[in-house]
């Protein structure tokens, strides 16, 4: 009976304790039990219905795999930056005509290109036209000629001084070997003739040129002279040189007739002294000037000259015909 006792009074104690924590507890309890049922209540009003809810995953099944994800597209290429226009080509200038050369030289019927002073490039012609030869000079919007001379063409030349200066040179053949050759001046773009020589040009440059031709002087010589060209126009040494003996490279010797009147060179004094070059003895012409002079020399070795003059159309010395005084003379009809 007494352990009956016990075991309710324990029992009454354990509820006394528990009905006061419960007192202490209740309003907290309340307000959280009261928000609790009212979001259950949300909740439950606001979740579909079990039909529309997505099954989830069978115990044991396994999930699908994810499907891979999509390639990110390749970036587009940037454009290329149009091409830059290409700037439009200025316009050539006009060739500058080629520098004139001192000497041209111009063939019978071929134009040669020349550069005037006054016209820039024109076409120079020599052309033969009924037994004369004809200058042409052909520029533009400007065509013109210029008779020459009757006879055959032998050359021609278009020369350029270092001054500036142009001239045309034209050799020609009056026939039976008479050379001439006429000499021109350009006066802007007009030829002027300044001067004609006997013989014709053999060789050319722009500071002289060699002539060639038959002298008549104590008999007849082949010769060649030489020209300057200088600021003033032409000039001359003066002396034709007689050629050389093709066969022996050497002077042709002429034998003295008779006591010949000379001079010989004094080489003490510097001048020429009278003399005689006697009758058999032997000299060789070198040069002469066509006129009234006869360079020579003795076979001995000495130098002298030989004064002539003319009588119509032979030569005289000391009132003597020339021919007289030796044995034997060359002559070119």
């Amino acid at each position: 009976m007494l352990k009956q006792f016990r075991t309710v009074i324990v029992t009454a104690v354990v509820i006394l304790m528990l009905a006061s924590v419960l007192a202490a507890c209740a309003p907290a309890q309340q307000t959280a039990t009261d928000g609790t049922l009212d979001d259950l209540f949300d909740s439950q009003e606001e979740q579909p219905p079990e039909s529309e809810l997505e099954p989830g995953p069978e115990p044991d099944q396994e999930p699908e795999p994810e499907p891979d994800p999509e390639p990110e597209p390749e970036p587009e290429p940037e454009p290329e930056p149009a091409p830059e226009p290409e700037p439009e080509p200025e316009p050539e200038p006009e060739p500058e005509p080629a520098p004139q050369q001192p000497v041209t030289t111009i063939e019978l019927n071929q134009p040669a290109k020349v550069n005037l002073a006054e016209a820039g490039e024109s076409a120079v012609s020599v052309i033969e036209r009924n037994d004369a030869l004809v200058l042409q000079i052909q520029q533009s919007g400007l065509d013109l000629e210029v008779l020459i001379d009757y006879g055959y063409y032998v050359c021609a030349y278009f020369v350029q001084t270092e001054s500036g200066t142009q001239y045309l040179f034209v050799s020609f053949d009056e026939g039976s070997d008479d050379y001439l050759t006429h000499i021109y001046e350009f006066n802007l773009t007009e030829p002027i003739l300044i001067g004609t020589i006997r013989g014709y040009v053999e060789r050319m440059s722009p500071t002289s040129f060699t002539v060639f031709d038959y002298v008549h002087a104590i008999g007849s010589w082949a010769t060649h002279i030489e020209y300057e060209i200088i600021e003033s126009g032409i000039g001359t040494e003066g002396l034709y040189f007689l050629d050389k003996d093709e066969s022996y490279k050497m002077f042709m010797p002429v034998e003295v007739a008779q006591d010949l009147p000379v001079a010989f060179f004094d080489e003490a004094g510097g001048g020429y002294t009278d003399g005689i070059a006697p009758a058999g003895s032997r000299m060789f012409f070198i040069s002469t000037d066509a006129e009234t002079t006869m360079f020579f020399i003795m076979e001995d070795g000495r130098e002298g000259v030989i004064y002539f003059e003319w009588d119509e159309w032979a030569e005289m010395i000391d009132g003597v015909m020339a021919i007289h005084y030796f044995d034997e003379l060359p002559l070119y009809d």
